[in-house]
């Protein structure tokens, strides 16, 4: 037996356009749905790299700031080394005339009861650099001359000791006759490091 179908066709066409309508909107509902947490999604992707990207080149200025500041720095330290070292020569350089100055008050101490006929400065030690400091040559001074007596001779090598100038002060000879006061000496001070 065959079935028959007492529904109007245009009421069945108009139920199966409903039905495939329903399934179209909830089809394009759940694409809509989808794209928009796509979209949503994206949108916040987006904005945390935005925000990573801000981060990032404040980051990046910072350390171009900083790498600027060490190149300044580094420049300053430079000139200011040289300008220690400079200051360290010419203090090298002092040392001898600060030896006579000391040598010329003590003969001053004795009230013309000194002469000094010959100085000789020679280096005994070497100046060196060791970890950018620089330690200047160590210098002794030899000389020799007249004093009016042994007294003479002997307040000036105490002068010179306690002129704070030197390591050694050493009467190397003393000569003289017994018919006359006066004293030749010899004497040798080394400087203190």
């Amino acid at each position: 037996m065959k079935s028959v179908n007492l529904i109007p066709l245009k009421l069945r066409q108009r139920w199966e356009w409903q039905s495939q309508a329903i399934t179209w909107a909830l089809a394009w509902s759940i694409i809509a749905i989808f794209l928009w947490i796509t979209y949503t999604i994206f949108e916040q992707r987006h904005a945390a790299a935005k925000q990573q990207l801000v981060t990032d080149q404040t980051f990046v200025s910072r350390v171009s700031e900083a790498t600027s500041q060490i190149q300044q720095l580094t420049v300053q330290s430079t000139q200011s080394k040289t300008l220690v070292e400079n200051a360290q020569l010419l203090e090298l350089t002092d040392v001898p005339l600060a030896l006579l100055q000391t040598l010329v008050e003590c003969c001053q101490l004795q009230v013309r009861g000194i002469q000094i006929d010959s100085i000789r400065l020679d280096e005994i030690a070497p100046s060196t650099i060791k970890e950018n400091v620089v330690t200047p040559a160590r210098k002794q001074l030899l000389f020799n001359g007249v004093a009016e007596s042994d007294p003479r001779a002997t307040s000036f090598v105490n002068s010179l000791q306690a002129s704070g100038q030197f390591a050694v002060v050493e009467l190397l000879s003393i000569t003289g006759s017994e018919d006359r006061p006066e004293r030749s000496f010899s004497i040798r001070c080394e400087q203190k490091q």
